[in-house]
């Protein structure tokens, strides 16, 4: 797939495939990937000091076989993220509820998914919890794509009225 290729050639993105499967990869994103004024840089921050290793957020990117022409499922994996614009996991990004198929290069995807997990207020669960486990609430395949199909109804009856979201 050459846009693994072209993700993996730019060092931005630590890219690694899910069972050795194509259609399926694991994006690990680290705090330097975010705007540092950014919540979501500052919790990622506080819980690498805890924790004395380094925090991350995985997103699961699942390609269909038609893809570019077809929507990736694309959701964060862990730690579980909470915002007004996540929901199971699925990211209330036009793009990815309104897909096109001009949407797919996969680079230029994942940075404007960083920026919009900077800007939406996005913050790491386990933190604004005081450090319980977010295990149970860990985003899956299937929650992510009832979520995209609920966001998907709801953005089709209601529109979309911040178009920067």
């Amino acid at each position: 797939m050459k846009e693994l290729r072209q993700v993996c050639l730019t060092g931005s993105f630590e890219v690694g495939l899910v069972l050795d499967s194509l259609q399926v990869w694991e994006v690990t994103l680290f705090d330097w990937a975010f705007d540092p004024e950014s919540s979501l840089c500052k919790d990622m921050q506080a819980l690498s000091h805890s924790s004395d290793e380094l925090v991350s957020v995985d997103l699961r990117i699942h390609f269909p076989d038609n893809f570019p022409f077809a929507p990736p499922l694309l959701y964060v994996a862990r730690p579980t993220l909470t915002s007004e614009y996540i929901f199971n996991g699925a990211l209330c990004m036009e793009m990815l509820v309104d897909w096109q198929p001009q949407y797919g290069n996969v680079e230029a995807m994942l940075v404007q998914i960083c920026a919009f997990l900077a800007t939406s207020g996005a913050r790491v669960e386990k933190v604004l919890n005081r450090g319980g486990d977010d295990a149970s609430t860990a985003a899956t395949q299937e929650s992510a794509r009832q979520a995209y199909e609920h966001l998907k109804r709801f953005h089709d009856k209601k529109g979309w009225g911040n178009r920067n979201r």
